[in-house]
């Protein structure tokens, strides 16, 4: 599973999940007493529109949107990096 075991290489910096993966582990290290979320927000703003401003964005919709983005993250790496392994 792409999510849970990852190598850099298999998960591009610019998704969403790596970008969720690394604000995460940030969070749980303790080694930050003030985290600002910036390249999580933008590169969610740059795969959905509603979020490049600093408006208000439903929290059930920005849960909804954000999940919908990772399951897309994951298939592409699934398909990208675990089919063809497997057919070779």
């Amino acid at each position: 599973m792409c999510l849970l075991i990852f190598v850099e290489s298999q998960v591009s910096d610019v998704s969403l999940t790596w970008q969720f993966a690394n604000l995460l582990s940030k969070v749980w290290s303790g080694a930050y007493s003030v985290i600002h979320p910036k390249e999580f927000k933008n590169i969610l703003g740059a795969y959905h529109p509603q979020f490049q401003d600093y408006r208000q964005v439903l929290r059930e919709q920005s849960v909804i949107i954000i999940n919908n983005q990772m399951q897309i993250d994951n298939l592409k790496c699934f398909f990208e990096n675990e089919i063809p392994k497997a057919l070779s």
